[in-house]
């Protein structure tokens, strides 16, 4: 029984890195950083509560001025202190936060696992959105 456990989960590992994907997979699509977004120097950062299409969870949302694009990242550390000392300040409603914040990161982000809809629930994938999951590794209010 433990050499088939041991097995099991070796096995599962081994397929999450063969994938490449989702917020527990080693590996990693694209860095951030405070001054660079894909290699955009300069771009808008919020951090919000999603509700839509059921989401519910905190998200990131990008946009890159002077372009169409942007992305919509899902935090997979939500826990994590600098997430949650902003977090924690949100103004809630019915225990729901009711608004985003502008803040600047940097982070790990992951690719979306090919069985996820692309979009997170939306109804139709746009080319410009970037989607994926986010390890942050530091957050602040933006100035």
């Amino acid at each position: 029984a433990i050499m088939l456990l041991t097995v099991t989960v070796s096995c599962h590992k081994s397929d999450v890195k063969k994938i490449g994907c989702g917020c527990n997979s080693d590996s990693i699509w694209h860095y951030v950083a405070y001054d660079n977004f894909g290699g955009y120097n300069n771009y808008n950062a919020t951090m919000g509560y999603d509700t839509v299409f059921k989401r519910n969870a905190w998200f990131i949302g990008v946009t890159i001025p002077n372009t169409n694009y942007n992305a919509s990242l899902k935090i997979c550390n939500p826990e994590y202190v600098s997430v949650k000392a902003i977090t924690d300040t949100i103004p809630k409603k019915n225990g729901i936060p009711v608004r985003g914040v502008s803040i600047v990161f940097s982070g790990k982000i992951k690719r979306l696992c090919s069985n996820e809809n692309q979009c997170f629930g939306c109804d139709a994938y746009l080319p410009e959105i970037l989607f994926g999951y986010l390890i942050i590794d530091s957050i602040k209010l933006a100035d």
